[in-house]
């Protein structure tokens, strides 16, 4: 999972020691919110924090920026306990998030270390698949397939355990025990939503 934000707008909000804008549309709020989501609903996926507009930092101040951001981030992280086991951190930059150049041209390097995090994540989540049953490996890809299909026919994309034991059913998982930890599993990793 990767959440955005700007680093600009966090900064200017925060200054020095501050906790972020009062307004509900504050990029603290905004932010807190997208991690208490990520950690409520995907609490094993990895989580990436993408800092963007990086580009519009002086060079002189950038470093200075990232220190100040990251503090500021460890803060937002403690809101969310737990997230923070998440989090996969930029080791090159020392830093809990990944700054980034929209533009590619001021710090280009900033991408570079973002793609490289995005495919170690991705790496992992494969390896962590591959442990799987292969039946309910099966049973995601046909439930992201009937979602796709759904989404064409511009239906909702909510599935009921009866629908959802239907597709699985033709994929190996034949029991509603076993379909529920199959979509728990799945839902705990990030590959989709599950309410029981």
């Amino acid at each position: 999972v990767v959440v955005c934000f700007s680093m600009v707008r966090i900064l200017e909000e925060c200054g020095a020691g501050g906790t972020g804008g009062q307004a509900e549309d504050s990029e603290w709020n905004t932010l807190t919110f997208w991690l208490a989501s990520v950690y409520a609903h995907a609490p094993r996926a990895p989580l990436i924090l993408a800092a963007t507009h990086c580009d519009m930092i002086p060079s002189a101040q950038f470093q200075a920026a990232c220190n100040s951001l990251d503090a500021i981030l460890e803060r937002v992280l403690a809101l969310v306990p737990g997230v923070g086991m998440q989090l996969v951190h930029n080791a090159a930059g020392r830093l809990c998030f990944f700054p980034v150049d929209n533009t590619r041209k001021t710090r280009p390097e900033t991408v570079v270390a973002l793609r490289r995090a995005l495919d170690e994540a991705v790496r992992t989540v494969l390896q962590a698949e591959k442990e799987l049953p292969v039946e309910w490996v099966l049973t995601l890809r046909r439930l992201l397939e009937v979602a796709s299909e759904r989404t064409q026919l511009r239906l909702p994309l909510v599935l009921t355990l009866e629908e959802s034991l239907e597709v699985a059913a033709t994929q190996g998982v034949s029991n509603a025990t076993e379909l529920r930890q199959c979509l728990a599993t799945l839902s705990a990793a990030g590959h989709l939503l599950y309410f029981p």
